[in-house]
């Protein structure tokens, strides 16, 4: 085994401890095509959204992603179910927090959504 590979190996538990954790690909994937499905589909959207997505895995926790995700979708959910999204003040401080780290991303990387 030659210096270098070994010098690798030995190194790699510590590398993939100082590594902040990733998003999943599923969840990327999700993002980007939904994404993308709302702006026209463009290849140029398809690196806006990335990036966007790329921006949201560095200052979001997965977590804080998810319960922020969860909590959007949610409350477009009509009737009783989706109150149980608008409705609770934790849920919609996940919401905000998405909403303010995704239009922060949006101006890093010069994506102006179509409005809705």
């Amino acid at each position: 085994m030659s210096k270098t590979l070994i010098a690798v190996l030995v190194a790699m538990p510590a590398l993939a401890q100082a590594a902040p954790a990733d998003f999943p690909t599923i969840d990327r994937y999700l993002f980007v095509n939904e994404c993308m499905q709302e702006n026209g589909g463009s290849l140029d959207n398809m690196y806006k959204c990335s990036c966007v997505m790329d921006k949201l895995a560095e200052n979001l926790t997965y977590a804080e992603f998810q319960d922020g995700d969860t909590a959007t979708h949610g409350a477009n959910t009509t009737g009783e179910r989706g109150g149980l999204f608008r409705d609770p003040e934790n849920i919609k401080a996940d919401a905000r927090k998405l909403a303010t780290v995704k239009a922060e991303a949006q101006k890093v990387c010069n994506f102006t959504p179509k409005k809705r």
